[in-house]
C-alpha cells in the first residue's frame, strides 16, 4: 500500500513538473521601437520574427556585391557583362535601364502575421519562443528603418535588427529598433520643348566611388503622370541624387537637368518632411 502511494506521488510530481519544464524550454523577447535622436516611442509598430533568415542582407564588400548584381541581371534576362554596367549606372541604354530598375520589385520575404504590436511606450513582449536566433523586423506606416542598405530600402516600410539570441527562461531578451518618420519628394518633369514628360521614370539613388569614378546607385522610383508630375512617399531620410530616364531623350539626366553626373545637385530629404518643386527640364 505504501508502495502504491509512493508511486502515485511520483507520478503526480512528474505530471506537475511538465508545465514548468515546458515553460523553461521557451524564451521571452522584449522589443522597443523609437525615433533616433529624440528617442520618442513609436506605438502601433508591428513586430515580425524570422528564424535563421536574413532580410535585405546584401554583400558588404565590392567583389561579392558585383557578383550579386551580375546574378540579378542574369536572372532578369539581361545577360552579362553589359547588364552589370547598366545596374551600376554606366550605360546609356534607356530601355535596358528601365527594364532592370524601373520595374516592380517583389515584396521582401517575411511572415504572414505580426508576432506583436508596440504599445504607447514603444514596447511589445513576445513569449513562448523556441530558443535560438531570431531576426526582428518592424513595420509601421509612415516610418522607415535607419541605416539600411540603399539598394533595397530607399523606399522602406520597416527595419531589421541585429540577430537576437533567445534563451530559455522567463528573463526577457531585449532589443531596440530605431525608425524615422518617412520623407516625401515630388516635382514635375518636362521635355526639351517644355511639354510634360509623360511616363518618365524618376529614380532616387546614392553616389558611390568605384575604381576612381563616381557611379549612381539607383533605389526607389516612380513614373510621371499625364501632367509630368511624380511623387515618391515613404522614403528613408537621407541625401540622394535624382535621375530621370525618358524615352524621348538619350541617356539619363540628373536634377536639376544635366546629363553629367558630376554636375548633379544632391537632395537632402529630412524625416517627416515633404520636399516639393524638385522639377527637371530635360535638355
Amino acid at each position: 500500500m505504501r508502495r502504491v502511494k509512493w508511486l502515485g506521488a511520483v507520478v503526480w510530481i512528474a505530471l506537475g513538473a511538465v508545465p514548468a519544464f515546458s515553460q523553461q524550454e521557451t524564451g521571452v523577447l522584449r522589443v522597443r521601437v523609437r525615433v533616433p535622436g529624440t528617442l520618442a516611442a513609436i506605438s502601433g509598430a508591428q513586430i515580425y520574427l524570422l528564424r535563421e533568415g536574413v532580410l535585405y542582407d546584401l554583400p558588404d564588400n565590392e567583389e561579392d556585391l558585383l557578383a550579386y548584381l551580375r546574378n540579378l541581371a542574369i536572372a532578369r534576362g539581361l545577360g552579362e557583362p553589359d547588364a552589370l554596367s547598366v545596374v551600376m549606372g554606366h550605360s546609356n541604354d534607356r530601355m535596358t535601364m528601365n527594364q532592370l530598375i524601373c520595374s516592380p520589385r517583389p515584396a521582401p520575404p517575411g511572415p504572414n502575421s505580426a508576432a506583436g504590436v508596440t504599445d504607447a511606450e514603444g514596447y511589445t513582449t513576445i513569449r513562448d519562443l523556441a530558443p535560438g536566433q531570431y531576426q526582428v523586423y518592424a513595420r509601421r506606416t509612415g516610418y522607415a528603418g535607419v541605416a539600411q542598405t540603399i539598394w533595397e530600402t530607399i523606399q522602406a516600410t520597416g527595419t531589421v535588427s541585429s540577430v537576437v539570441e533567445v534563451n530559455a527562461g522567463e528573463t526577457p531578451v531585449e532589443t531596440s529598433l530605431l525608425m524615422n518618420p518617412t520623407a516625401t519628394v515630388s516635382g514635375r518633369i518636362r521635355d526639351a520643348m517644355g511639354n510634360p514628360a509623360v511616363n518618365a521614370c524618376v529614380l532616387l539613388g546614392a553616389l558611390n566611388r568605384e575604381n576612381g569614378r563616381i557611379v549612381f546607385l539607383p533605389g526607389a522610383h516612380a513614373f510621371t503622370d499625364a501632367s509630368g508630375d511624380y511623387r515618391m512617399e515613404f522614403l528613408t531620410p537621407g541625401t540622394y541624387v535624382l535621375r530621370v530616364n525618358f524615352a524621348g531623350s538619350p541617356g539619363g539626366f540628373y536634377f536639376p537637368g544635366t546629363g553629367n553626373l558630376d554636375a548633379a545637385v544632391s537632395l537632402k530629404l529630412e524625416a517627416g518632411h515633404v520636399t516639393t518643386g524638385i522639377d527637371v527640364k530635360l535638355p
